[in-house]
């Protein structure tokens, strides 16, 4: 199968449809798909360097002027990611490009798990609180390199054998170097995109800041004391509302049997601050975040 027959759509993918390789990558296998993009794990022939491979599904027929626009600002995007500074827990983009009208990125590999997956396994309260402080460590040293990430959620934090974080997919549309935020539109308004989203984010609001990733640490703090997020009901609209108008509970009066040790009122505190609907009432940074949960964690 030639990558360019692809199917477009992903209810028309099937195992048996993975194409052997993409220009002078070698494809071993899918490690996930989204609305725009499929995600590979690969081999680069040029070096022999093991990576992962995002392709972009087409949003509009080849040779049409929006593809055209589609392809250019996917590269330009991935361009500007991989003028990121290098950090030990953000996935580092590798280069960019356009093969057979597709728009593609190259980044580092990491062999790892969804950090909602990692949680499931035998691990302490203080293990889970600690990786979350370590991922807002990583989102940091983005902000203060004038990048925002937008779309934290468990596919979005990869955790290797050593229980070391790894951030990617740092969206197109959400560095500050591009002057925008991420509306609620583009990401498909999916219930479980929308449980890590800010109020702010839902509504479409144009000034989007550092303290959206905030918020979404806050609920991935939630999910990683509770087992559960804060906000997710049964419709796509009701989880909506919630987001937008609905106090977050302490994270104490959700806690699962397995859980390990309670959530303490310290920790509630420091996980609601960081729900706050407003942005303003939030922790005004990932480092001020990360630095409540240092201190709880001594």
């Amino acid at each position: 199968m030639k990558f360019g027959d692809f199917p477009a759509r992903p209810e028309e993918h099937t195992l048996r449809d993975l194409p052997r390789s993409f220009g002078r990558f070698r494809l071993l296998r899918e490690l996930g798909r989204g609305a725009r993009g499929i995600v590979y794990q690969g081999v680069d022939a040029r070096d022999g360097r093991s990576i992962a491979l995002k392709v972009m599904i087409p949003q509009s027929p080849p040779g049409t002027p929006e593809s055209a626009r589609d392809t250019k600002a996917f590269i330009l995007a991935a361009r500007l990611n991989a003028s990121l500074p290098r950090h030990p827990n953000v996935v580092g983009v590798y280069e960019s490009d356009e093969i057979e009208g597709r728009g593609y990125f190259s980044m580092e590999f990491v062999d790892g798990q969804p950090i909602s997956a990692w949680q499931r396994q035998k691990t302490s309260t203080r293990d889970r609180v600690a990786l979350i402080c370590t991922v807002a460590l990583a989102l940091e040293h983005a902000h203060l390199c004038g990048f925002l990430h937008c779309n934290i959620k468990p596919t979005n934090v990869l955790v290797d054998s050593n229980g070391v974080p790894h951030v990617t997919d740092f969206r197109p549309d959400s560095t500050l170097k591009m002057g925008n935020g991420l509306s609620s539109t583009a990401l498909g308004l999916s219930r479980g995109v929308l449980t890590y989203l800010s109020p702010e984010q839902v509504m479409n609001l144009k000034h989007i800041d550092r303290r959206s990733d905030v918020y979404a640490l806050g609920v991935m703090l939630f999910e990683a004391l509770t087992g559960r997020p804060p906000f997710k009901a049964e419709s796509t609209v009701k989880t909506l509302i919630s987001v937008m108008n609905e106090p977050a509970p302490p994270p104490s009066s959700c806690m699962e049997p397995d859980r390990g040790s309670p959530s303490d009122a310290k920790m509630d505190a420091i996980t609601l601050r960081a729900l706050s609907k407003e942005a303003s009432a939030r922790h005004p940074s990932a480092q001020a975040f990360a630095d409540d949960l240092t201190e709880w964690l001594k």
